[in-house]
């Protein structure tokens, strides 16, 4: 779900046609459904912090651009980049939502250019915003500014490769998916309860040091 509030009405009315619900990947903010399996988006988003306060040097200065406000995940990966970045001493310059759009995502990166003079670092809570910095980057023939995504799509699986990115998450929404199926097909059949809350058992950070393993 893009938004965790909004869906709601039309959620519990399934659910009240007797049609159970799992949430995958993103909350929505109702009780009702049976359970949310999803990746620790505040864990893997303290990763991105830490790894980049071992990369950057102390008093360098980043740059955050969130998701949609409301929704969980971005949240949590919000959260968990500042947590992250606490391990270390990094300015946090600004932080904007970008609502998950690469467009919007370049306008507010080339407004950053023209704003900031010292600039370390954009860390961007999804790959299609990243992808976004990126374009605003290349535009302002700009290559010193590590940028860090986060869902590791292809697209940004390749701009690791060629250095033109520098981190992602992979948060495995293969498996997530997979989980969920067995999850709904248990109850179904057992009427089994769920836990509230199925988290991803591992975190997985792709950069230059292990892209090669994450190539298609």
């Amino acid at each position: 779900p893009m938004d965790a509030n909004r869906l709601v009405p039309v959620t519990e009315k399934i659910i009240e046609k007797g049609i159970p619900v799992i949430a995958l990947d993103s909350a929505i903010n109702s009780n009702k459904i049976l359970s949310l399996v999803s990746f620790n988006n505040f864990q893997g988003g303290k990763v991105i912090g830490e790894w980049l306060v071992n990369k950057l040097d102390n008093k360098s200065n980043v740059l955050i651009l969130e998701g949609v406000s409301s929704q969980r995940s971005a949240i949590d990966r919000r959260n968990g980049f500042l947590t992250g970045l606490q391990q270390g001493n990094i300015n946090v310059l600004d932080t904007q939502s970008a609502l998950w759009d690469k467009d919007m995502a370049e306008k507010i990166a080339t407004q950053w250019l023209e704003e900031f003079s010292d600039i370390d670092a954009i860390i961007c809570a999804n790959d299609t915003m990243a992808l976004g910095v990126l374009r605003a980057m290349k535009k302002a023939e700009r290559s010193d500014i590590l940028i860090t995504g986060y869902d590791a799509i292809n697209q940004v699986i390749q701009a690791i490769a060629q250095g033109e990115i520098a981190a992602t998450i992979d948060q495995s929404p293969d498996i997530q998916a997979r989980i969920a199926v067995q999850m709904m097909v248990r109850h179904l059949e057992t009427g089994e309860s769920l836990p509230p809350l199925i988290f991803m058992p591992e975190i997985k950070l792709v950069s230059e040091e292990n892209v090669q393993l994450s190539l298609h």
